[in-house]
C-alpha cells in the first residue's frame, strides 16, 4: 500500500450518524483523526490502498507463471508491461497478450512469462478515488463502512476496549484491521481480496 491517504468519508457524514448525541462541527478535528485511522484499517482489511494513483511494480517470475496479482486494485488502466530477466526491461508485452481482471488486480497472460528475479515490471493506475468525494461517488459502500466504524469508535472512545491517546486536536483512536466492527467487515467483504 502507498503512504497516500484519501479519507473514505467526511466528518459531516459521521456527524449525521451521531445526531442522537447532539454533536456539532466542534468535534470535526477528532472525527478527522478517527476517519484517518478507520480508513487505514479499511485499507488493511481490503488489502489495497483506496488512493487512485499511478504505480510501478516489479515482480519475481517463476517458471511457467501466467498469472500476476498486483498490489493495488481495482485497476483502472495498464500503461505498460515489460518482461526481461536481465532488468533492462527492453521487451514490452502487447496488450493483446494479457487480460486485466480489474476488480481484484489480477493479470492473466496468454503465455508463460520469462522467469527471473524482478523479471516483470508493470506500470498501471489503480485505486478508488483521488479525493474523498471520488471515494463516496465510486464506492458508497466503503464510505458507509467508514461512517459506521468512526461512529462506533466515537461512541466507545472512552471504553477500555478502545486504545485512545491524546492527539493535537483531541482523541486519536487507533484500531487494527481485526478490530473493525462486524457490520463493517460484512460490508467490505464483497471488495476484499484474499490470496493464499
Amino acid at each position: 500500500m502507498t503512504d497516500t491517504l484519501v479519507p473514505a468519508t467526511t466528518p459531516a457524514r459521521v456527524r449525521a450518524l451521531l445526531s442522537t448525541m447532539s454533536v456539532s462541527s466542534d468535534i470535526d478535528g477528532v472525527l478527522e483523526s478517527m476517519i484517518a485511522g478507520a480508513t487505514r484499517a479499511i485499507e488493511q482489511y481490503l488489502g489495497t490502498s483506496l488512493a487512485l494513483e499511478s504505480r510501478v511494480e516489479e515482480r519475481d517470475i517463476d517458471p511457467g507463471q501466467t498469472l500476476v496479482w498486483l498490489d493495488a486494485f481495482p485497476v483502472t488502466g495498464v500503461t505498460e508491461i515489460r518482461n526481461d530477466p536481465d532488468w533492462g526491461f527492453a521487451s514490452t508485452i502487447a496488450a493483446t497478450d494479457y487480460r486485466v481482471e480489474s476488480e481484484f488486480g489480477r493479470i492473466a497472460f496468454r503465455f508463460p512469462l520469462t522467469e527471473g528475479r524482478k523479471a516483470l515490471q508493470v506500470t498501471y493506475t489503480a485505486g478508488i478515488g483521488a479525493t474523498t468525494e471520488d471515494i463516496i461517488d465510486n464506492a458508497e459502500e466503503i464510505a458507509t463502512a467508514c461512517d459506521l466504524q468512526v461512529a462506533a469508535d466515537y461512541r466507545s472512545r472512552n471504553q477500555s476496549k478502545t486504545q485512545s491517546r491524546g492527539g493535537p486536536r483531541g482523541d486519536l483512536v487507533t484500531r487494527e484491521h481485526d478490530q473493525l466492527i462486524p457490520k463493517v467487515r460484512q460490508i467490505l467483504d464483497r471488495r476484499r481480496r484474499v490470496t493464499v
